[in-house]
């Protein structure tokens, strides 16, 4: 992994942890990995999404010459992908990996895809956004719990949307919002942009 790839804060982080592969990634040799699912180590399932954190999801896109969406754009291709229920109103419904449905990552696409080849707008993997996390149009902190999500409107935490695989209940919609720092590990993959 290149140096020219990572932010300032993405290569301090990966020096600090001595990452050198994604989490879930367990090193069998030199060019082969396993995959730590929840209960089992599996052949690595390149079919599946990359759960990664921040800083590892924008230095793959750098090199890939992609970016990360912003949150307008990924509700846009949610919605494209036929993403129409608010939040958690895909409950029971087969077509997506939420709710523990298969205690870890599934395919991408397994039962998700759209006409439009729009895969798991909803489940498999919540998703990392370029936005900074900060109000939208009309917040108020409610009087009685404050301190939820303002403290944390700052130029250290990120957006991301959606549910993963383990997410339930209101969590699991397309319309889920959280904020996490990009060194933070969960449940979170991407999709790539890019300028046209």
């Amino acid at each position: 992994s290149e140096r020219r790839y990572w932010t300032d804060q993405g290569w301090a982080w990966r020096r600090e942890e001595g990452a050198t592969h994604p989490k879930l990634w367990v090193p069998v040799d030199r060019d082969r990995y396993l995959y730590r699912a929840m209960f089992h180590l599996l052949p690595l399932p390149v079919a599946w999404p990359a759960v990664v954190n921040g800083h590892e999801a924008r230095a793959f896109l750098s090199w890939a010459g992609a970016r990360l969406p912003s949150e307008a754009e990924l509700k846009l291709v949610a919605q494209r992908g036929g993403a129409t229920a608010a939040a958690g109103d895909n409950y029971g419904d087969d077509r997506f990996n939420n709710h523990l449905k298969f205690g870890s990552e599934s395919p991408v696409g397994q039962g998700s895809q759209s006409s439009d080849e729009v895969n798991d707008v909803f489940g498999n993997v919540a998703e990392h956004v370029s936005d900074k996390h900060g109000a939208l149009p009309g917040f108020e902190p409610h009087p009685l719990y404050p301190d939820f999500s303002l403290p944390f409107m700052d130029d250290m935490h990120h957006v991301v949307v959606g549910g993963s695989w383990a997410s339930t209940g209101c969590t699991a919609g397309r319309a889920y919002r959280q904020w996490f720092r990009p060194h933070f590990f969960n449940f979170l993959g991407f999709r790539p942009a890019w300028h046209i």
